[in-house]
Parts: structure tokens; C-alpha cells; sequence
């Protein structure tokens, strides 16, 4: 066992000569009187003579010191996870808040494993291991659980518990064969992952690595506000619709000040109209207007975000292109589509003398399926 008992009233780690790993005291100089006082009281804190916990390296096999430091307690909690997983132990965070964590088996209440832990300074963020001991009497498990007082939803073994370095291997490699994969997590963890689990282990690698779809909506009126600050005389609209007695997102509008500007100072008078379906958990759609430049290129102009492609969806895009590119006499406008549900009718509800012709690629590849 490789223990010391930390005071927590105090601050202080408690003296015991007999301890091979004892901490340095504020004074180890020669002479009676010094070394009475040494054997009479207690050594404070020091936070210069200890390791400090190296996320890149250490997180691979977290081996605890005493004394070891951590940048915050989320390093501290992330560590603690993975050593259960490495050692195949169930962990329990008996106290955790702000200032300490104190982390025991769980399941066995005779296990002398302990770890706890502090804030060196009440004015940091550090966390140090003021007691230890990483001694087990417990057996392995193959399923483990991490309860923790705070956040209780942390299984090791489910797709919320895989370590990150794995989830973000995972989210990297999407065509990573299921087989080898928990051929990975059995080599490096000694555990047995089902294919569910990795499905589902999947899934959490792209929340991870790209964000939550939930969490970038909720920033979505932000973003407007941004593109009009930093693009001034852009237009950009997002239309809410109440669901019950919350305003949730329906509809967004954008069209950049340069790419307006751009368009009616050097592009024909054509517009080219198409729509395309959004991947991910949110089908809505994206309408989009396109020019042709003096050089046979396309330009983008402007684009919409619309829950279903519809006769409303295209009247309330068109209306407010027609607004942003001031158009006013139709019959100097081509439009060019692919028959888009209600499209047809919407342009001929805005602009009736404006010409509309189809794209014959689009026609070609109908004739043909």
C-alpha cells in the first residue's frame, strides 16, 4: 500500500518517516534543533516537488502518484476513467465538487484502493493526489461501471464510456472494420465490446468530433448575427415557427452583400435554380441560386434552408431574391430549373413574363431511368 493521509481541514499531508515516497519538508538541513521540529509537526503543501500529469502520455496507462497534479478536475476525472478501464476496475466517486474528488471500488466495500484528491490553491484550477492507494483486493471485471456522484452516465463498457482516443480513431477512420476494432479495444482493455456497442460508439466519435447537431442549431441566430456584423449589407432571415409554447427553427435565408454586388454588376441575366437534401438526423432541405459569369462559370448568389421543398418554401425564398436583386421587369430574366415540386408555380405566381426554361441535362438523365 502506498498511502498518506491528507487533512482536509488543514491543507496538509500528515509525516511518516517510514514512507519510502514521503514528501520533502520545508526544511531538510543538518542539526538537533531542525530535525525536532521536523518529527514535532507537519509538512504543508508544497506544489513545486510533484509531478505534473501529462495528458498526451500519461492518458494512455494513467499511473497515480502522490502528489501528481492535474491541469483541472476534468483532467483529473478523464484519468480516473481510463485507469478503470486499463485495470478492469469499478470506480465510484464517493465526493466530487469543485474542490476535491475522492474516487473507491465500488461494489466492494473492503477494497483499500482509494484515491483522493484536492485543489492545491483555492485560486487554481490544479488538482493534486493528496491520498493514495492503489493496492485492490477486488477482481477484474469485464463490466464496468463509473458512477459519479455529479454526472451519473459514464458505463465503460457502452458507447459513452469507450476512451476518447479510440472514439476519435474511430470517427477518423469511418470504414473501420467492426472485427478489428474490438480486436483494438480487447488488446488495449482487456474487454469484450459487442457490435451494438461499437455501432453506438460510432455514432458519439462523430458527436465528438463534429458537434452536437442540437448544440450548433442552439447557435444558429448567433451566426446570423455574426454574418450581418462582419458582412455589412447582407441579408440574412431565419423564420421560427411555435411548437407548443416554443419557438423552434423552420426556415434561414442568406445572401451575401459580395456575392449580391458581384452578380448584378458582371452576370447575365440567368438564374439557375436547384435544391438538394441535407444528411444527418434533420432532412430539411437546401435551395440554392445560382449565375453565369462572363466566363461561362457558375456563380453562387444566394442559398435557403427549408424544412420540405414545397410551393410556400419557393415563394418565400423567390420573394425575398426578387427583393435582393431588385428585380422589377420579369421579361429580362431566365430562369433555368428541373421541375422542382412547386417551383413551377411559384415562379409563375412572382414573375409570370419571366421566360423558364429546364435544364436538359436533367431532362436527358429522366428519359433514361
Amino acid at each position: 500500500m502506498n498511502e498518506m493521509p491528507f487533512n482536509e481541514a488543514t491543507g496538509e499531508i500528515s509525516d511518516n518517516d517510514e514512507d519510502s515516497d514521503r514528501l520533502p519538508s520545508d526544511g531538510d538541513s543538518s542539526g538537533d534543533e531542525e530535525e525536532g521540529q521536523k518529527k514535532t509537526s507537519k509538512r504543508k503543501w508544497k506544489k513545486t516537488n510533484f509531478k505534473q500529469f501529462r495528458k498526451e502520455i500519461d492518458l494512455r496507462n494513467p499511473k497515480f502518484r502522490i502528489g501528481m497534479q492535474f491541469a483541472n478536475k476534468d483532467e483529473l476525472e478523464e484519468a480516473i476513467r481510463e485507469y478503470a478501464i486499463v485495470q478492469g476496475r469499478n470506480v465510484e466517486l464517493v465526493k466530487n465538487d469543485n474542490k476535491r474528488i475522492q474516487a473507491k471500488c465500488a461494489g466492494h466495500t473492503k477494497c483499500p484502493f482509494i484515491l483522493f484528491a484536492s485543489k492545491i490553491d483555492i485560486n487554481e484550477q490544479t488538482f493534486a493526489i493528496k491520498t493514495l492507494s492503489l493496492e485492490h483486493e477486488c477482481t477484474r471485471v469485464d463490466k464496468l461501471k463509473y458512477t459519479n456522484s455529479r454526472v451519473d452516465k459514464l458505463k465503460y463498457t457502452n458507447s459513452s464510456g469507450c476512451p476518447k482516443g479510440l472514439l476519435t480513431r474511430l470517427g477518423k477512420i469511418p470504414k473501420w472494420d467492426v472485427g478489428a476494432f474490438k480486436a483494438e479495444v480487447l488488446e488495449k482493455y482487456h474487454i469484450n465490446v459487442s457490435k451494438h456497442q461499437i455501432y453506438k460508439a460510432k455514432n458519439l466519435s462523430k458527436v465528438i468530433i463534429e458537434g452536437s447537431y442540437v448544440e450548433q442549431y442552439a447557435r444558429l441566430w448567433d451566426s446570423t448575427e455574426e454574418l450581418k456584423k462582419t458582412n455589412k449589407g447582407s441579408t440574412v432571415i431565419i423564420k421560427n415557427k411555435m411548437k407548443g409554447n416554443v419557438s423552434v427553427f423552420e426556415r434561414i435565408y442568406v445572401c451575401l452583400e459580395a456575392c449580391k454586388r458581384g452578380f448584378l454588376a458582371g452576370c447575365r441575366p440567368l438564374i439557375g435554380i436547384d435544391g438538394c437534401h441535407l444528411k444527418g438526423p434533420y432532412t430539411w432541405q437546401v435551395l440554392t441560386i445560382v449565375g453565369v459569369d462572363g466566363n461561362n462559370g457558375l456563380y453562387p448568389v444566394s442559398y435557403a434552408v427549408v424544412e420540405v421543398e414545397s410551393k410556400s418554401s419557393w415563394l418565400w425564398f423567390l420573394e425575398l431574391l426578387i427583393e435582393d436583386l431588385k428585380i422589377e421587369n420579369g421579361k429580362a430574366w431566365v430562369f433555368m430549373s428541373d421541375k422542382q415540386k412547386g417551383l413551377i408555380p411559384a415562379i409563375e405566381t412572382l414573375l409570370p413574363t419571366a421566360e423558364h426554361r429546364m435544364c436538359v441535362r436533367h431532362l436527358y438523365s429522366n428519359f433514361r431511368t
